[in-house]
């Protein structure tokens, strides 16, 4: 079985939603979201992004996937140089136990 995934690093999650929302703010024209909220995903390099004003993007991100999988059988696959405990200092309790 053949399974297909867009991918991403957490990085460019959090630079692109930083990008959009100054677009979106300065009502410009060439906005372009990128689509995570549906299909497979992988998603590089967790825990080493930028946090977004004071908000845990990628924690957000982890927690809606895991919600979503539920009902549309979507799979998250993570990497990360972090171990768990810094993952769950960083992302909470709940979304390490999704790990």
């Amino acid at each position: 079985m053949q399974m297909y995934f867009k991918g991403y690093t957490a990085k460019y999650i959090v630079t692109n939603k930083m990008e959009f929302t100054k677009k979106l703010n300065e009502r410009d024209p060439s906005i372009l979201k990128i689509k995570i909220e549906t299909g497979n995903v992988y998603l590089g390099d967790v825990g080493t992004e930028p946090k977004f004003f004071s908000q845990e993007l990628i924690g957000d991100f982890l927690q809606q996937r895991y919600i979503k999988e539920k009902e549309k059988r979507y799979r998250t696959f993570i990497t990360s140089d972090s171990n768990i405990t810094e993952l769950s200092k960083r992302y909470g309790m709940q979304v390490e136990d999704r790990f």
